[in-house]
């Protein structure tokens, strides 16, 4: 299937899926990484905050405050750039064009990319390399392009995870370093060794 129908798919399939399994994936997935070396040692962290049927960052977010680490959320710039920037306790949010929850102030901190230590991704579904499939508009892959040293996890739910089959990928596509799920944390091994043999596909 083309990158399309199969968001189309995936976004179907986590659609269906009920309010209450979602809140107990998303609190899974939060448990295991506020557990994790990464999370430990992380002083600055991006993450999105959720929407429609994503699984849901709230709970990362409120511990992230309470352990004094600095969180940083996308703000849409145009239509091929975000920033990440500073996000405090009892700042205002409002909805971009996407539906998307984002600081109403352009004027806000943006973090240097360098300065991220750990970024938690959206996606709809990703495979056993690390190819995350997201929603198409590539910000996140173009603002990967600029940081070098951050952990890359994507959060997805279990029933999106590909273990025997690959997901289409585009040369500009920055494969993650590890996936979240309910089940636990997957490694993602050696994604130089992935792009060479994935290379024309």
């Amino acid at each position: 299937m083309i990158k399309k129908q199969l968001r189309n798919h995936f976004l179907s399939l986590r659609n269906q899926l009920s309010p209450k399994q979602r809140e107990k994936e998303s609190l899974a997935v939060t448990n295991q990484l506020i557990a994790s070396t990464f999370w430990r040692e992380a002083k600055t962290i991006s993450l999105y905050l959720a929407f429609g049927s994503e699984l849901s960052t709230s709970h990362l977010v409120k511990q992230a405050w309470q352990e004094n680490k600095t969180i940083v959320i996308p703000k849409i710039l145009s239509k091929t750039t975000m920033e990440m920037v500073v996000f405090k306790e009892n700042m205002a949010l409002t909805k971009n064009h996407y539906g998307i929850d984002e600081l109403v102030s352009d004027n806000q901190n943006v973090i240097i990319p360098s300065l991220i230590d750990l970024m938690l991704l959206p996606a709809l579904a990703c495979d056993y390399q690390g190819t995350r499939l997201g929603y198409g508009g590539g910000y996140y892959d173009r603002y990967l392009e600029k940081c070098s040293k951050l952990v890359k996890i994507g959060l997805i739910y279990h029933d999106c995870y590909l273990d025997d089959k690959l997901l289409p990928k585009n040369d500009t596509d920055i494969s993650l370093d590890y996936l979240a799920t309910c089940k636990g944390l997957k490694k993602i091994k050696n994604n130089v060794t992935i792009v060479k043999k994935r290379g024309g596909v």
